[in-house]
């Protein structure tokens, strides 16, 4: 009976032990905050390049590394998806004055589809500028800052998108080209 009782209580003290470790684990908590550097909440803005930055934690300081490098690589995605989707829609309704609404819509889905196919995975160019990490109750946090040549991207990979979907665009679409091209900065 002594032995059933024992067993219990290391059973149960264990489970709780368990559970009170992998739910403890700071995650963007005041612990993760202790080393956060400047740059992850501040970080810098410019027309040409597109800045991304990355957390990553867990008690593997290398995997944490690659995380925090995978979360600012998809953070520079998102905003390129986002830049492109609101430049795109903007331009081309203060252009597309006077043509059929629902040929502009095509228009803008098929390159906003034609945008995530591209940018759904880490885009070639992206370069590491910003390091730091470091360590608590034995949880690595790591925070990574990357930079991409967005001017470069739009000059190929978008020209290309656009492309496309000029070709298969209406013919008063298709009028707005050089305008759209130039307005775009991809001309």
């Amino acid at each position: 009976m002594k032995y059933k009782i024992a067993t219990f209580i290391i059973v149960i003290t264990s489970t709780f032990s368990f559970l009170g470790v992998s739910c403890g684990l700071p995650h963007n908590g005041p612990e993760s905050k202790r080393c956060e550097p400047d740059w992850y909440g501040d970080r810098p803005i410019s027309k040409s390049s597109i800045f991304g930055v990355g957390l990553g934690e867990t008690s593997n300081r290398r995997v944490a590394k690659d995380l925090s490098w995978s979360s600012a690589a998809g953070d520079v995605n998102n905003q390129i998806q986002s830049r492109v989707i609101i430049e795109t829609v903007q331009i081309f309704n203060e252009l597309s004055k006077g043509i059929n609404n629902e040929k502009v819509r095509d228009f803008q889905d098929g390159i906003e589809s034609n945008l995530y196919s591209k940018t759904d995975r880490t885009l070639e160019g992206t370069i590491s500028k910003k390091f730091a990490d470091c360590v608590s109750n034995g949880v690595w946090s790591a925070y990574t800052l990357v930079e991409f040549d967005f001017k470069k991207w739009k000059k190929s990979v978008l020209k290309t998108i656009i492309d496309e979907e000029m070709e298969q665009a209406d013919e008063e679409i298709q009028a707005q080209k050089d305008d759209f091209y130039e307005r775009m900065g991809i001309k």
